[in-house]
């Protein structure tokens, strides 16, 4: 044995030894020193040993009831290596230890319910893993392991199966209401999927799942494919194999719920997560490069997406047909060639119903051919037929770099925009219309030459309010153009600028006036502009905010606090 390793397991001896006597502290002190001997990038037996020695730590810490520092420390096992069981159990068992004792914490309930439903999720992951990782030695009531399975999940002893090979994924999967602990290799799915969880062990850059065609996973009954409502999937990346999928990645339908964590969509030739009818939850996602919408959203469905990473796709986020909720939270959408988010609501009044019937009243569809078009057409008459409000919730984000519009907000859409940094789009930052009520607050808009920061079309009486903006560009009238107000009611000057030129304005007033199309003024207070020049200095304090926030953030597989 190298010298370094046998000083390192001296170390650990002496650790162990402390642990036995109870003397947490002690033993804690001679991990750490281990750990500072052993190292940093080491990589096969320095690599295994770390996690050993990180995860006795992590249970001095959790003797002490220390659950944070423990769970701290046992992801950073996992990290090392992600095949040592005692850290996985190790972690869920101080994530589930931290969650009870913060149900006697009333002071911090309200800003922990996103965290704590993070946690659980974490908190089963984890167990599930132990679970296929701890063989079996006697009666199952009598294995820890199992029994906390039970306690967090609770399932009687859980259903898990572990799955090194493809043969066995295909046959796990067609086991209904199966958990499946999915070890790092290449997979391919089955057309019929019953599980109702995926968990790829050492996360997204060693499990990969292949789809063979139509959705990779779906969730509901609307389609009439397999009783499963809710599922999961965590640690996966999903790619196409050698075929053009008919459908997206992941697809949730009336009722279901689809849970996604620290998964990877990238080079998919359809829509990535579908939610249609049914709930989605995308958390510590990257989409790239899908030749579609990364995430697409109508017909009732709803969407939450958390500190994800969208690129190079043909549209961000795209909501309309009857949409009913989409949220999306520390999350980075770039290099998009249509929108990068685009809401499109279901209200109508009689002067958008005009509009629509003079323009044939066909939402655009990015799907192939005939087909394509008919899904849209037939969501937007649901939509309708329905009247289902459309609300969204855009926090700590940037979107940058779509060919298009940041956002496209149309229809009656009820919209909240909070501490956003929009910038380098090619035609308008921020596109409103249709009676859409919009508030942003603490954002940033950053317009290239020739575009518009911030352009309001016919929106008839509903709000814009603009709070505590900075927007940066060439211009002061580019700014913010209203299309369908006379130049005094634009703070900043004539609306005949580069982004809405004297012709233009002519078009307004001739559509203005045959059609009776009009809009409220814009509501502003305490709004800047600042030029290019000035604005390399301002900007990045805001553009980097939502980036740094989203640093901060841990996830199971990254090794995060």
């Amino acid at each position: 044995m190298p010298r370094q390793l046998q000083t390192v397991e001296d170390l650990k001896a002496k650790g162990n030894e402390a642990f036995a006597a109870g003397d947490f502290q002690s033993a804690r002190v001679e991990y750490g020193k281990a750990l500072e001997n052993l190292s940093d990038h080491g990589e096969g037996e320095n690599a295994a040993v770390r996690a050993v020695i990180l995860t006795n730590r992590s249970l001095c810490f959790l003797k002490e009831n220390c659950h944070l520092e423990a769970a701290a420390g046992c992801r950073s096992a996992i990290t090392s290596n992600c095949l040592h069981g005692k850290a996985h159990f190790i972690l869920a068992k101080a994530i589930w230890g931290d969650l009870q004792r913060a149900k006697d914490e009333k002071s911090d309930r309200v800003e922990r319910a996103e965290t704590e439903t993070t946690n659980r999720a974490e908190a089963g992951a984890a167990i599930a893993v132990a679970v296929a990782l701890t063989p079996l030695k006697g009666p199952e009531k009598d294995c820890p392991v199992r029994n906390l399975h039970f306690e967090i999940t609770g399932e009687k002893w859980g259903v898990v199966y572990a799955v090194r090979t493809p043969q066995e994924f295909v046959q796990a999967s067609m086991r209904k209401d199966s958990t499946i602990v999915v070890f790092p290799g290449v997979y391919e799915a089955p057309e019929v999927q019953l599980s109702r969880r995926w968990i790829g062990v050492g996360g997204s850059g060693q499990v990969t799942v292949h789809s063979t065609g139509n959705h990779l996973v779906i969730v509901g009954m609307s389609m009439g494919v397999g009783p499963a409502f809710s599922f999961e999937c965590r640690g996966v990346t999903v790619r196409q194999k050698n075929v053009r999928p008919q459908r997206s990645a992941f697809a949730v339908t009336g009722g279901g719920h689809l849970s996604l964590h620290d998964v990877v969509v990238d080079r998919y030739e359809e829509v990535g997560v579908l939610a249609s009818g049914g709930n989605a939850r995308v958390r510590n996602c990257r989409f790239d490069r899908c030749s579609r919408q990364a995430i697409e959203v109508r017909e009732g469905g709803s969407v939450d997406v958390y500190d994800c990473e969208i690129s190079r796709c043909l549209q961000g986020i795209s909501a309309y047909g009857g949409a009913r909720h989409v949220g999306v939270f520390r999350t980075r959408v770039s290099s998009v060639e249509k929108e990068g988010i685009f809401a499109n609501g279901s209200r109508e009044n009689a002067a958008t119903r005009a509009q629509r019937q003079a323009t044939g009243g066909v939402l655009r569809s990015y799907h192939d051919g005939q087909s394509g078009n008919d899904v849209a057409r037939r969501a937007e008459q649901w939509s309708r037929e329905m009247g289902i409000d459309l609300d969204v919730v855009i926090l700590d984000c940037t979107i940058e770099n779509s060919r298009m519009f940041g956002l496209s907000l149309d229809h009656g859409a009820q919209v909240f925009v909070h501490r956003t940094s929009v910038s380098g789009c090619g035609h308008s930052a921020c596109f409103i219309k249709g009676e859409t009520t919009v508030t942003m607050n603490a954002c940033m808009v950053a317009y290239p030459k020739g575009t518009a920061g911030i352009r309001v079309g016919a929106n008839y009486n509903a709000a814009i309010q603009l709070n505590h903006l900075v927007l940066c560009g060439r211009t002061k009238t580019d700014a913010l153009v209203q299309e369908f107000i006379e130049g005094s009611s634009n703070p900043w000057g004539d609306l005949s600028s580069s982004a809405s030129s004297s012709s233009a304005g002519g078009m307004f007033g001739k559509v203005k006036s045959m059609t009776g199309m009009w809009s409220r003024p814009v509501s502003e207070r305490s709004v800047r502009w600042c030029s290019e020049a000035s604005g390399v200095k301002v900007c990045p304090r805001l553009s980097l905010s939502a980036s740094r926030r989203r640093q901060t953030r841990g996830s199971y597989h990254r090794g995060g606090k």
